[in-house]
């Protein structure tokens, strides 16, 4: 964010008015899968190391981080960095990051693989079908899946720039992922309020609004011994579910 204020301030001669910054989907766990492997954060410090990235990650954060620059590459590890005003607009039960961190393994033969796979998502064939649709998740599993959300809320609660004046967030429970630039903008909500609706009042708010005006907390799953699970009446049905899976199978 900090790097594209630099480049437009510079365009425009420093004719801008307003500049922030909404991440969307993008605050990404360095955690670990359900056996405790750290199968993501694996395979992201490969990636950042095999591209010598440190020049391409915020350098106040390489600074603090000499000798394990590729922490840097994690969002948690990167907020508290970012000068911009900034609203998280993310599922704290993120879809792909419940496939591909919390229930992924490593492609077979990683990192010399020979399948053009980047990724191996969804990997515990016992919690498969919770994994794609809540719905279908019994008492253990769906309480097994909530400690992800716990982490996710506990993660980014832990970060300074959650309560940085000008800043916000606007976290939901739907299991889905980057459907802010979709139609669920102006569907989802927390508490009655609209993601289009939020962001709107945010970036309407001076630099001084304290970030709990302009941040919006989920609920959490219901873990009866029967269904239903979903807590959020504007989050998919569950015959949606499969939908919205299929069509973001190919981006892992």
């Amino acid at each position: 964010a900090d790097h594209v204020h630099e480049r437009v301030l510079a365009i425009t001669g420093g004719a801008i008015e307003v500049f922030k910054a909404v991440p969307i989907s993008g605050f990404f766990l360095d955690h670990g899968n359900l056996d405790g492997a750290m199968v993501y954060g694996e395979q992201i410090r490969y990636i950042f190391n095999r591209s010598n990235s440190s020049f391409g990650v915020d350098a106040d954060c390489v600074a603090a981080n000499r000798g394990q620059e590729d922490n840097c590459f994690f969002a948690p590890n990167v907020l508290d960095y970012v000068s911009a005003p900034v609203f998280v607009l993310n599922s704290a039960y993120d879809s792909w990051q419940t496939q591909c961190i919390f229930t992924a393994e490593l492609v077979q033969g990683w990192p010399n693989q020979t399948s053009l796979a980047n990724g191996a998502c969804n990997q515990f064939p016992a919690i498969a079908a919770c994994q794609e649709n809540p719905e279908s998740c019994n008492q253990t599993q769906i309480n097994t899946m909530m400690t992800y959300m716990a982490d996710f809320l506990e993660t980014l609660e832990g970060k300074a720039a959650l309560t940085k004046p000008g800043n916000g967030a606007f976290l939901y429970s739907c299991h889905t992922h980057d459907t802010a630039p979709t139609g669920d903008f102006t569907v989802f909500t927390v508490n009655g309020t609209t993601m289009q609706q939020a962001v709107g009042r945010w970036w309407n708010s001076s630099l001084t609004t304290p970030a709990a005006a302009n941040t919006y907390y989920p609920c959490t799953y219901h873990n009866g011994t029967t269904g239903p699970r979903n807590c959020n009446p504007s989050c998919p049905t569950s015959e949606m579910y499969q939908r919205q899976y299929d069509t973001q199978a190919w981006a892992v």
